[in-house]
């Protein structure tokens, strides 16, 4: 038989919206941290392409934004993950209006670098608005309130806040429990 044919990422073009998509999922399966600059190097690639045609606002320059923030978040590199998810939420509200899923998504990052730099206030504050949005949706794969629950708890101790903590975890096992059982 034939086999199919390797399609690259330019093929359909750094602007088409499919190709950005493809380029921001594919981080979701990368297991070899080695391949971590390569990533950071494609990203890097399609933002540069993005901006030189005008189109650094499109509804898929999130996916760019945010898989390369968590890129950049693996790579310690902070401050640049930061920047990625201050444009990402931009671009969210620009296209799904205020409070949408990607919103909830990128809050939940931007608490995430906030307490990977210590700023446990700063974390609690969107990890809370992502908790806040999420109860807008139907409670999914991509919107499970203890996600944010779980982080929450984390700032909370990390801020040295335990009885807040065992709060949100207990609220964390109680929702699991509702859903799932014993």
């Amino acid at each position: 038989g034939s086999r199919p044919q390797r399609v690259e990422f330019g093929a359909l073009g750094l602007g088409d919206e499919r190709t950005l998509q493809a380029i921001g999922r594919s981080i979701s399966n990368l297991r070899d941290p080695a391949l971590l600059p390569a990533m950071a190097a494609l990203f890097d690639r399609a933002q540069d392409h993005l901006r030189s045609h005008g189109l650094s606002d499109i509804a898929g320059a999130w996916d760019i934004d945010y898989f390369q923030s968590r890129v950049k978040i693996a790579l310690g590199r902070h401050a640049e993950a930061h920047d990625l998810l201050r444009h990402a939420l931009a671009v969210s509200r620009r296209w799904h209006g205020p409070d949408n899923i990607h919103e909830m998504t990128t809050h939940i990052d931007i608490g995430i670098v906030y307490w990977l730099q210590k700023d446990t206030t700063a974390a609690l504050r969107h990890h809370r608005r992502a908790l806040e949005i999420g109860a807008k949706f139907p409670v999914s794969l991509i919107n499970d309130p203890n996600i944010s629950r779980n982080y929450l708890a984390t700032a909370y101790a990390a801020g040295r806040r335990l009885a807040e903590a065992r709060e949100e975890y207990r609220a964390q096992w109680e929702g699991y429990r509702d859903r799932y059982g014993e």
